[in-house]
Order: C-alpha cells, then sequence, then structure tokens
C-alpha cells in the first residue's frame, strides 16, 4: 500500500523468489535422481526427506495469498512436492504424512475460498488445485501402502470442497480439458479417502450432508448425454468410485436409494445405441476412456446384486433387459477374442449372468424369454471355449490375431504364442 517505487520494489522481490523457486525445484529434482547419498537423502537418511516434505507444505502455506505472484510460488512449490512424494513416499515406510494430508487439505479449501484470485488468476488456481489433489491422492496412497494412521477428521475437511468442485466449473476457469482433469482428480481422491477410511461411518454422514452421491449422479448423467471426448475419464472414475461403494452394504443401500441405476440404464442406454462404429471410435483419443465404462458398468450392478441380493434383483433384471442385445453380443466368440478388452466385457458379462443366475425362478417369471437366450448363448460360448482351449493351433491364431492388431500389451504377444504352444 505504499508508493509506487515500493511496489515495483515488491514485485521485483516476489519475481526473485519466483526464480529462487523454480531453480530449488530443478536442483532437488537431479538431486533425488542422481545424487541422493552425496546430499543425504538416500533411504538410509529419512529424517532429512521428511524435513524436506515437509519444509515444503509449509513453504506451500506461506505463499497463499491473494497476490497472483505469491500464489505462483505456492504452485511451483507444489510441483516440487508432488514430485518428491513420487519418489519417496511408497519407497519409505518411515516418512510420516498424516500431518501434511490436513495441511494439503487446507490448501483446498483456501484455493475455494479466495474468489476474488479467480478472474485474475484462474489458470494458476487451477493448477494449484490439480497438484495439491495429486498431492493427496500420493500421500493417501502411500498411508495405505505402509499400513499408517490418518485421523478421519484430518481428511474429511476436504468433502465440501470437493463437492463444490463437482458441482460448479466456477472456481476453475481454465481450459475445458484442465477443469475435466481437476474434477477427475477430485474423484479419484475420493475413491482413496474411503479406502483409506474403511468404515462409512467416518464419511457417509458428510457425503448426506454435502449431497455428494446426487452431485455426482447427476454429473454422470450429463457427461453420459453430452458424451464428450474429454469426458470419457471422467465417467469412468465416477463409476469406478461408484464400483467400490458397491461392495459395502451401507455404502451399496445409498447408491440404490439415490437411484444410481437411472443414468446407467435411461440415459446410458441411449449413449450406446448412438456410440460410432468400432473403427471410427478406436481412432479416438479417448476411446479407452468411453470403452470402459460399459465394462465398469457391468462390475457395478454384479456388485450391487451380490451386496444387496433381492433388494437389487428388479433393477438388475431391468438392466439385462435394457441392455440384452449388447450382452447377447459380448457373449458371442468372434466378438470375445477380437481383442483384449473384448475379451474383459465377454468376461464381465458372463460375471453379471453368474450374479443374476441365484435368481433363476424370478428371472426365468420376469424375462422367460431373455432368459432362454441367454442361456443359449452362454452354452454355445462355452462351446467355443472348449474347442479354442483344446486345440492349441486355432489359440495361436487367435493370439496372433490380437498381437497383430495391437490389442496385447508390448513383447506380450510371442510369450501368448509360445504358452498357446
Amino acid at each position: 500500500e505504499g508508493n509506487a517505487g515500493e511496489k515495483g520494489s515488491v514485485a521485483q522481490l516476489l519475481e526473485a523468489r519466483l526464480q529462487l523457486v523454480v531453480a530449488w525445484r530443478s536442483l532437488i529434482s537431479v538431486v533425488t535422481s542422481h545424487q541422493e547419498e552425496v546430499f543425504h537423502l538416500g533411504a538410509r537418511h529419512t529424517p532429512n526427506r521428511q524435513e524436506v516434505l515437509s519444509g515444503t507444505v509449509d513453504a506451500i502455506l506461506t505463499h497463499l495469498s491473494v497476490s497472483g505472484k505469491m500464489v505462483s510460488i505456492a504452485t511451483e512449490l507444489s510441483l516440487l512436492y508432488m514430485l518428491l512424494l513420487k519418489k519417496w513416499a511408497k519407497r519409505d515406510s518411515d516418512i510420516a504424512l498424516a500431518a501434511s494430508v490436513k495441511q494439503l487439505c487446507g490448501v483446498l479449501e483456501w484455493t475455494c475460498q479466495e474468489d476474488s484470485l479467480v478472474t485474475a488468476h484462474g489458470s494458476t488456481l487451477l493448477l494449484l488445485q490439480t497438484r495439491t489433489y495429486s498431492s493427496l491422492i500420493l500421500s493417501l496412497q502411500a498411508i495405505r501402502s505402509t499400513k499408517g494412521h490418518l485421523e478421519p477428521r484430518s481428511i474429511i475437511g476436504a468433502v465440501p470442497v470437493v463437492a463444490e468442485c463437482l458441482r460448479s466449473t466456477a472456481a476453475a476457469r481454465g481450459s475445458a480439458a484442465g477443469r475435466n482433469k481437476l474434477q477427475v482428480l477430485a474423484v479419484y481422491f475420493l475413491c482413496e479417502m474411503v479406502m483409506t477410511l474403511p468404515s462409512h461411518a467416518h464419511w457417509l454422514p458428510v457425503f448426506d450432508h454435502y449431497s455428494l452421491l446426487p452431485i455426482l449422479l447427476s454429473r454422470l448423467d450429463q457427461a453420459l448425454q453430452v458424451r464428450a471426448d474429454n469426458d470419457g475419464e471422467f465417467v469412468s472414475a465416477i463409476v469406478g468410485f461408484f464400483l467400490h461403494l458397491a461392495r459395502a452394504e451401507g455404502t451399496a443401500e445409498a447408491l440404490v436409494a439415490n437411484r444410481i441405476y437411472q443414468p446407467l440404464m435411461v440415459t446410458m442406454s441411449t449413449t450406446l445405441s448412438t456410440e460410432l462404429p468400432l473403427q471410427q471410435e478406436k481412432q479416438s483419443l479417448h476411446y479407452g476412456d468411453w470403452s470402459g465404462v460399459w465394462k465398469t458398468s457391468l462390475k457395478l450392478f454384479s456388485s450391487l446384486l451380490l451386496t444387496l441380493g433381492q433388494q437389487m434383483l428388479p433393477f438388475a433384471l431391468d438392466f439385462c433387459g435394457v441392455y440384452q442385445e449388447r450382452i447377447l453380443k459380448s457373449l458371442n466368440i468372434s466378438d470375445a477374442v477380437r481383442d483384449l478388452h473384448s475379451l474383459g466385457v465377454t468376461q464381465s458379462s458372463a460375471h453379471f449372468l453368474l450374479c443374476l443366475s441365484r435368481y433363476r425362478q424370478q428371472w426365468q417369471f420376469w424375462h422367460q424369454k431373455c432368459h432362454a437366450l441367454f442361456l443359449r448363448a452362454t452354452v454355445f460360448l462355452c462351446s467355443h471355449c472348449v474347442a479354442l482351449l483344446s486345440k492349441p493351433s486355432m489359440l495361436k491364431q487367435v493370439v496372433r490375431a490380437m498381437d497383430a492388431s495391437g490389442s496385447l500389451p508390448s513383447g506380450k504377444g510371442r510369450s501368448h504364442v509360445a504358452h498357446a504352444h
């Protein structure tokens, strides 16, 4: 608030600090890649690693200010912290991350409170949020892999921030791709959180309070209606998160209570009926994201049926009826062996039918013709699979065809052919 000269001096000071932070980040990256032991940051120096990580988070918090340059410094530091987590967190079980998780949640809360920054520095703020979510995901994965302890209240506070992120794009004025990436990371963060805090008593009431499941279902329905290429990963992340929730009774009941079946049967059936031909679809950069949504949806309904039984049966039967032709097509052996993705869809379809077969009498009563068609298709699929397995020459041709089409992982084709021999 001083004169113009003082303001200019402050701007120069902040610019110099930003350059120093970038240089520091580059130095630490080189050191951790090639000279860890020389700088006492190797596996035997956990306290030093801990000090660098903690100091970096503290520095991020120090630079949270309405000044755009300060936010840029915090963003550079967040990149450094994320890179260090990738290198150290899972390899060093002695690094304590619980305190940093709480601090990172505080960073997220701050980014949502500073509305004045959105208009002036939206892209930088978006980058800070994206890197903070990535760091939280890495931290939770590390805590879980090392069986560390995390207080639920240290992370539950981030739920309203995630809800706001998913509800509105106003807090992320960057590119459409940037906003999409941020929301994908927000869903991944939720998934890591519920896996790290296995008791849904910790987080399900908070989800209900902030209407998180209805928000996710609404965004899922919107994305399925538009079916934009860059929404594929977002839809896949949401359905994958629901799949995790479907494996426990309390959370599975919450999904059904929020009518999870509605977008996956009504909206998605229209989306899938207008999809592009396979060859044209595969040319899309996002083919892998969208093609996995159907397979994950099959797994989701199978899991809900296994968890809830009779409560889920009417919806599972409706799902089977709505997608009868699509499931029957996946049971065709010529489609099943086209590539690894198709084989995975066939496996998921067969597992869904296996779960449904536990209620054979109800299935026959409600959809007798449908039941007969699936029974016949399953018998044919089994006979064709037995024929393939009993004739190595045929199996070898299938594997070679998959390898030639590029559907097998690099280097796997020869080993599979050798195994077929």
